[in-house]
């Protein structure tokens, strides 16, 4: 398996679909941590008697702690690795979530403290998992790769739903479960990434890419070609298609995670509908990232040739033909606009996780990834109170559906930049 440099390989190698699936596993339970109190979200309220920020607070610092670190997750791989950062990441992660049944979960402020460490640690994870992904494929099959490897995060996010329930039945304190929920799979993770992941260059010493070592047009998308990648983050940071890529990021963050804060208000307040009918609207609307996430990447693969900018040109077009039509339409078509809207979003999430890696040389690509994702997880941590306070403060969601629709036209606006 081992492979030299000036070597060259007929074709891909089949040990990077393992490569993805690991990472899927290191990333899926990173997405579990995150969501994992939530799952307990009444009985949190009902014991510390928090109001609903207070608790959203304790997602929010976790999703805060994250962007903090990715940055410096790129930098940690650059040093020991990608297979020791993510492990080292999940043992983190796993030891504070042990820590919740004890003293220091037992308080507000000590369980904020906990969630915050424990976004560091997924900082830490994300970087590495994110940037491996893409160099270990081809560029006509990146995207596929990163659209898998994004619709794991919602698995995640019901995998912690779904089991908090029996937990709680079985007699368990929510602190305990969620200790269980967290600690359970990721020793099991852990010990199987450490076990059977190897890094890229251990593999094919002096390869940077999977995509150094294949025929030289399986290597290198069209619009690659002519243009120059850095190989310093400063020279990174002086490119415009760099920073717009950052836009195109920071509004997809915005969009994924608005979706939450806007929809309940916007159904119920503007349009109309039942409680009951907006829990089988959002779950159907946030359900399907599971199929648009891969598809944009299968489109920006095969239909574009290994170009990510049309993928995310298109899917930012239809979310604003959507967004704004969402109050115009009949009752019976609000459901299928919204989907359709949600997932112009989705197709866009593995498509532009290729990017960070793509735009600079595979030599700083964990780099490019952490920075990117600090930066551009910014709009995943504003957009709920943004839209919260523009809510209240309207007494209506339809201006906080108008600004997410005028960021996705902005975002758009960016998306040719990438190309040049």
């Amino acid at each position: 398996m081992i492979a030299s440099a000036r070597s060259r390989l007929s074709k891909p190698p089949a040990y990077r679909w393992w490569i993805l699936v690991a990472n899927m596993l290191a990333y899926g339970q990173f997405f579990l941590t995150v969501q994992v109190v939530n799952a307990f979200s009444s009985t949190v309220q009902d014991q510390w008697h928090l109001a609903t920020a207070d608790l959203a607070l304790l997602t929010t610092v976790t999703l805060a702690g994250y962007a903090l670190a990715s940055a410096a997750g790129g930098k940690l791989q650059a040093l020991f690795g990608a297979r020791r950062t993510v492990v080292g990441g999940i043992v983190v992660n796993v030891l504070l979530a042990a820590l919740f049944p004890t003293v220091v979960g037992a308080s507000y402020e000590g369980m904020m403290a906990l969630r915050f460490l424990q976004g560091v640690a997924g900082g830490c994870i994300a970087s590495s998992v994110v940037s491996s992904t893409t160099l270990w494929f081809p560029v006509r099959q990146r995207g596929l790769a990163e659209g898998l490897l994004m619709g794991v995060l919602g698995f995640g996010f019901a995998l912690a739903s779904f089991f908090a329930p029996p937990l709680l039945s079985a007699g368990m304190s929510w602190q305990f479960a969620a200790a269980v929920l967290v600690v359970a799979p990721g020793a099991i993770i852990a010990i199987v990434y450490a076990t059977t992941v190897r890094d890229l260059g251990a593999v094919y010493p002096g390869a940077d890419a999977v995509a150094d070592l294949l025929p030289s047009d399986e290597a290198t998308a069209p619009e690659e070609r002519p243009v120059a990648r850095p190989d310093t983050m400063a020279q990174a940071r002086k490119q415009p298609r760099f920073w717009a890529a950052i836009v195109v990021g920071f509004v997809n963050g915005w969009l994924t995670y608005g979706f939450a804060t806007l929809l309940p208000p916007l159904l119920t307040g503007n349009l109309g509908f039942s409680g009951d009918a907006v829990a089988s609207i959002t779950s159907a609307t946030f359900v399907i990232t599971l199929i648009a996430s891969p598809l944009g990447g299968i489109l920006s693969d095969r239909v574009f040739g290994g170009r990510r900018w049309p993928v995310l040109l298109v899917g930012n077009a239809v979310s604003v033909v959507a967004l704004v039509a969402v109050p115009f339409v009949p009752h019976g078509l609000v459901t299928a606009v919204l989907v359709i809207a949600y997932a112009s979003v989705s197709l866009c999430c593995g498509t532009f996780w290729t990017l960070p890696s793509e735009l600079v040389r595979p030599s700083i690509a964990a780099q490019s990834t952490g920075f990117i994702t600090a930066v551009a997880n910014i709009g995943s941590l504003l957009t709920g109170f943004a839209l919260g306070a523009l809510i209240d403060a309207s007494a209506s969601a339809l201006p906080a559906l108008y600004l997410c629709a005028a960021l996705a036209a902005v975002s758009a606006v960016a998306c040719p930049v990438i190309k040049q």
